[in-house]
């Protein structure tokens, strides 16, 4: 009798995963990573036992690194999901956390299996019970809607992996609502953190952005991988997902949900394309995954549009104004390389006023803007300044 009940306690061992960016606790799996922090500013470094080199396919990533016995296990369950299949046989473990852990894996990998909620239990006999939230029928219809309406945007796609990886950005974002209604309830909303809530219902939370993205990138033929983790900012630290992307053989973080401003026509870029030291700084990675070395600003958004400035001055500010507002849009973003300077930048155009030379209109500038309706928004994180406006044509 007490061999039963010791077995039955530990049978019934029941865990939720994946939900609303869950914080994993332990990492035991044979996915030969290092983690490698240094005490430079803002800094951290991942290296990989098998020397990865930085061009190394973020796709399935996790699963290349793990050993034989895992990856069949990987595989039973992935083909299981796929299958609509429970409960399905993935065998006994000395600690049942590692096959919560590879179950965590497959579905951080694989986006495209929304109709699984993200939870399961290890039952008798090694048996792992799987939640579903639709039928075959109801899960199949909604996968071809969302292959459809995303066939349709990848097929609209151009240009080099920069511009498709921020268009990709730019769709999840100014097409998602954050759900701060559910938030409280979201084991009951599981739509809301996979790529259904984007693409079907417009709301999601940081999973379903952070999925939706990694799907989009992975259609336009890039690689990225889902993590998760803790966020933080002046309100708290919460359960929060992101995305490593890689660029051009370069690996970089990105955070669509942060990046989202709650206003439908516009996005924020702070957290597209940033280093390992730059996302550290207010996220903190789940030990499951590895934090990969980034160090290259060359897809950071600033960069590229030529929005990151060395220092202070009124006319780089006028220059990008002039860009915006020639480009039709109503707002404008700059990033300052270094605190000094976005310190300067801040105090200058709204302390000094040299706002109003910003916007003076001339010859340069053709557009005059009423400058009592200027919204300004600081990301003191990472030194950017945007300016939301309304242009009058004249």
């Amino acid at each position: 009798m007490r061999k039963f009940i010791h077995a039955f306690l530990i049978l019934v061992i029941i865990i939720g995963v994946l939900n609303l960016c869950d914080l994993y606790s332990g990492y035991k799996l044979s996915l030969g990573v290092d983690r490698v922090f240094t005490t430079e500013e803002n800094t951290i470094e991942a290296t990989h036992k098998q020397e990865a080199k930085n061009e190394e396919n973020l796709n399935n990533y996790l699963y290349r690194h793990m050993d034989e016995r895992d990856k069949k296990t990987y595989n039973t369950i992935y083909n299981a999901v796929l299958g609509f299949k429970t409960p399905v046989f993935i065998g006994y473990f000395e600690d049942v956390q590692d096959a919560f852990d590879i179950f965590k894996i497959v579905m951080s990998e694989h986006p495209e299996l929304f109709w699984c909620t993200g939870q399961c239990s290890f039952g008798a006999g090694g048996f792992l019970n799987i939640d579903y939230a639709y039928s075959k029928s109801e899960a199949m219809e909604k996968k071809k809607l969302i292959e459809e309406k995303t066939d349709e945007f990848i097929a609209g796609l151009d240009g080099d992996e920069y511009t498709k990886a921020l268009a990709c950005y730019e769709y999840v974002i100014l097409n998602t609502c954050y759900d701060m209604e559910n938030l409280d309830r979201i084991l009951e909303v599981p739509e809301d953190s996979s790529i259904e809530g984007v693409f079907l219902k417009n709301t999601a939370v940081c999973a379903g952005y952070a999925k939706a993205y990694q799907y989009l990138l992975q259609k336009a033929g890039l690689t990225a991988m889902y993590v998760v983790g803790v966020g933080s900012n002046s309100s708290g630290s919460e359960n929060h997902a992101w995305i490593i992307q890689q660029i051009d053989g370069k690996y970089y973080y990105s955070d669509p949900t942060w990046d989202d401003t709650k206003n439908d026509k516009l996005v924020c870029h702070s957290y597209f394309c940033i280093t390992a030291g730059e996302i550290t700084v207010n996220h903190e990675i789940d030990e499951l995954y590895p934090l990969l070395t980034a160090n290259s600003l060359e897809a950071n958004y600033f960069v590229r549009e030529n929005r990151y400035f060395d220092e202070y001055s009124v006319s780089d500010v006028r220059k990008v104004i002039a860009d915006s507002l020639e480009q039709n849009q109503d707002f404008v973003e700059f990033r300052y390389k270094t605190q000094d300077e976005y310190e300067k930048a801040k105090e200058r155009l709204f302390q000094e006023g040299e706002i109003y030379i910003a916007f003076k209109p001339t010859d340069f500038l053709k557009y005059s803007v009423n400058t009592e309706k200027i919204t300004l928004i600081k990301d003191d994180v990472h030194r950017v300044i945007m300016l939301i406006y309304n242009k009058d044509n004249n």
